[in-house]
């Protein structure tokens, strides 16, 4: 009796019998090939073989197929790529809600002081240049025809007033003459004198002196602080207090600035009123 015999499958190495066609395994082709076969039982161990053999060739070709286009890697590249999306996105979804936070608005500006307001700041450094305009503003609201007859300032420190020193002060006097009512109708006569110490400024209204009419001066362009300026420059020595009053000079029938330091004559200098120059010195 003839056994059917078994063959190796040329693609795979499977031993498959020869009445088959096909490989069971990994269906190949088989040439039809007879080989006498000791044991009838040959092909079914030849089938358990190819078995093992056919799992541990698709195992092997999953591990060739396990790269960067696997199941698993494409997962996590999906993964990653979905974080970084949410990631860009959400501080402009945040942005949306977020309430705009609105700078502070800046502080108001100091008001400006009322016309013939005099604020006095720092009382050891005082400008006389700084209250002309409200001193003439009072003096305007006394009489319309106010004019100047003279300032005066004591003890001058340094360039400034120090109103801090005893019986410091600044005043301003005026003179009014009353005229034609029709034209001036606001118009007074008399003297109007406003002074500034440690406390504020005062004013107050007297008669008229029989010489203010003849003694009245304009405004100076050579101001306080220029005047002061040109006597230290002339030789008064910077801590020397000056006592300084602008009025008309009856000899020099002009302004002029008069700069005097108590006890001692030889420092007194005049200033002309107009261009700051020295007019003379007096001892």
């Amino acid at each position: 009796m003839e056994f059917v015999g078994s063959i190796s499958c040329a693609q795979c190495g499977s031993p498959v019998g020869t009445s088959s066609g096909r490989c069971p395994f990994c269906g190949a082709e088989l040439s039809q090939q007879k080989r006498p076969a000791t044991k009838s039982h040959a092909a079914p161990v030849g089938y358990s073989e190819g078995a093992l053999r056919y799992r541990k060739a698709n195992k092997a070709k999953s591990k060739r197929n396990l790269g960067l286009l696997s199941k698993p890697v494409l997962a996590l590249f999906g993964v990653g790529g979905l974080l970084l999306v949410i990631g860009v996105a959400l501080p402009f979804i945040r942005g949306g809600n977020d309430v705009p936070v609105e700078a502070p608005p800046p502080p108001p500006p100091r008001p400006a002081p009322a016309p013939g307001e005099i604020r006095v700041q720092s009382p050891r450094e005082v400008a006389p240049d700084d209250f002309s305009a409200a001193a003439l503003h009072r003096a305007r609201e006394f009489s319309s025809i106010s004019r100047l007859l003279s300032i005066s300032a004591a003890p001058v420190v340094g360039d400034y007033v120090d109103l801090t020193a005893p019986d410091a002060q600044v005043v301003y006097t005026y003179y009014a003459d009353k005229q034609d009512p029709a034209r001036a109708p606001n118009a007074k006569s008399g003297r109007f004198v406003v002074t500034i110490d440690a406390e504020g400024a005062k004013q107050a209204d007297f008669p008229p002196a029989p010489s203010d009419a003849k003694s009245v001066v304009d405004e100076p362009l050579c101001v306080f602080s220029a005047a002061i300026r040109a006597g230290r420059a002339s030789g008064i020595p910077e801590d020397a207090p000056i006592h300084a009053v602008y009025e008309l000079d009856p000899g020099l029938r002009r302004a002029i600035w008069k700069l005097t330091v108590p006890e001692q004559k030889e420092l007194t200098r005049l200033i002309d009123g107009q261009s700051c120059a020295i007019v003379a010195n007096r001892r």
